[in-house]
């Protein structure tokens, strides 16, 4: 009767042991999502719709010059006639790391582009700003440095018409601050958390989605806890809680953690 007991006990316990390792795996598993799924939503983002017309073009790193980059800026800085067929070329090219960094290089050259970001013509406005875009999402920081004269514009015109525009503001903004904390401490002093809360009530699931996710690359930052959430946190609330999406409430949750 004892060693009958003993064996089942032993039996218990294998089955235990076998049902905590199980249990062990399951949470692995969903902590292994859990990460990869936070990763995906904080990433740079460079929303291909969002380009403009013409035409995709393959670019080689290899094949690019610095005279070539400089041609262009040449094009969109002199006003020459073909100025919005050389900022779709431009466009391209800072697909490129080397090319990112040529541009920024040249004399004035994150003026000029901000002077056609501000343009009249929406058309070019529309073209700069995927130039910035592409600058923003450079995985040098130094770059995105570059870019901040570009960001007391690109709050302005969060506030415009155009959904895309303004949903295309905000990817620059969140691309910009995920890189540097010289570039979060400049959009907290102009006012990004309120910018942020006003375009996470919009009507546009695009633009709430872009707004969210700029917010999640502020709160992410390490000095989020101690410069953005004390002073912002019940605004951002209660703008977040008046929408929905899957970034809208992974924002939501930082806060709360």
């Amino acid at each position: 009767m004892i060693r009958g007991r003993g064996a089942q006990m032993r039996s218990r316990n294998r089955a235990c042991g076998v049902e905590e390792i199980k249990a062990r795996r399951r949470q692995q598993e969903r902590d292994l999502r859990k990460a990869r799924k936070e990763k995906q939503l904080v990433s740079k983002r460079l929303p291909r719709g969002l380009q403009g017309d013409g035409e995709e073009m393959e670019i080689r790193e290899t094949l690019i010059t610095q005279e070539e980059v400089l041609q262009l800026y040449r094009r969109i800085q002199h006003g020459s006639d073909d100025r919005l067929a050389a900022l779709r070329s431009l466009r391209q090219v800072l697909q490129l790391k080397k090319s990112q960094q040529l541009f920024v290089r040249f004399e004035n050259s994150i003026h000029v582009l901000i002077g056609l970001f501000t343009s009249s013509l929406a058309v070019v406005q529309l073209e700069a700003a995927q130039c910035l875009l592409e600058l923003s999402h450079s995985d040098d920081p130094s770059i995105s440095l570059v870019c901040l004269p570009a960001t007391p514009y690109l709050l302005t015109y969060l506030s415009g018409q155009s959904a895309k525009f303004t949903e295309l503001c905000l990817y620059i903004l969140g691309n910009l601050a995920a890189e540097n904390e010289a570039v979060r401490k400049q959009l907290l002093v102009q006012g990004v958390i309120q910018a942020l809360a006003i375009c996470l009530q919009s009507p546009h699931g695009a633009v709430v989605e872009a707004a969210a996710y700029s917010l999640s690359q502020m709160l992410q930052a390490k000095e989020a806890g101690e410069k953005i959430v004390p002073g912002s946190w019940i605004l951002i609330w209660r703008a977040s809680t008046q929408t929905t999406g899957q970034m809208a409430s992974y924002a939501v949750s930082i806060l709360i953690d």
